[in-house]
């Protein structure tokens, strides 16, 4: 987004400034979305941010590799401010990758409620993910509900599991179809969605 779409919520649109608004890779996402960021045709920007929610301790450890193993001559070497091996802040040429944890500390579940914009046309309710279950053989899958291990459901606080596992056992009951794909491109969503 840019100064001139910042507002507008449909991330569908094109943007007279900054063009097509959502990207979703797939297959070779790391590299895909570095390049893109990164790309030198992009001129139209003096200044790129990526904002990622924890990125100091996952996003940002795979883009670092990323940018380190295959640096082509149009990407700078990267300018670090670490904490151990945590990336605060990376830059390399006019980008800057940026960990949203470091300005709000708590979940990004949270985010919405602490400003505000609960009930917001734009953001609907930051759901639960399978993460164990994002594994290549699973990148197709569509069925039912991942099984509940895949939800991580010890590791939650006991409100939010309690509040997961009746929406779970509804969602089982009801037959819901799981289709990892879509799933995980919302869920990708609501994390835009709340970081904007």
């Amino acid at each position: 987004m840019c100064t001139a779409c910042i507002n507008d919520t449909d991330l569908a649109g094109v943007c007279p400034s900054c063009g097509v608004r959502e990207y979703v890779f797939e297959e070779d996402p790391v590299r895909q979305f570095v390049d893109f960021a990164c790309d030198p045709k992009r001129k139209s920007f003096q200044r790129v941010i990526c904002v990622a929610h924890n990125a100091k301790g996952f996003d940002a450890q795979f883009v670092l590799r990323y940018i380190v193993k295959r640096r082509r001559k149009s990407l700078k070497p990267p300018m670090l401010i670490l904490s151990g091996t945590s990336i605060i802040m990376m830059k390399t040429g006019r980008v800057t990758f940026i960990d949203s944890l470091n300005y709000f500390h708590m979940p990004l579940s949270g985010l919405p409620k602490a400003f505000g914009l609960v009930g917001s046309a734009s953001l609907k309710q930051k759901g639960v993910f399978p993460h164990l279950f994002n594994t290549p053989e699973n990148q197709h899958y569509i069925g039912p509900l991942p099984p509940l291990e895949f939800y991580s459901p010890d590791t939650m606080p006991t409100a939010q599991r309690d509040q997961f596992l009746a929406w779970y056992n509804e969602q089982r009951s009801a037959g819901y179809v799981f289709n990892f794909r879509i799933e995980f491109i919302d869920y990708c969503r609501s994390d835009v969605a709340i970081l904007r």
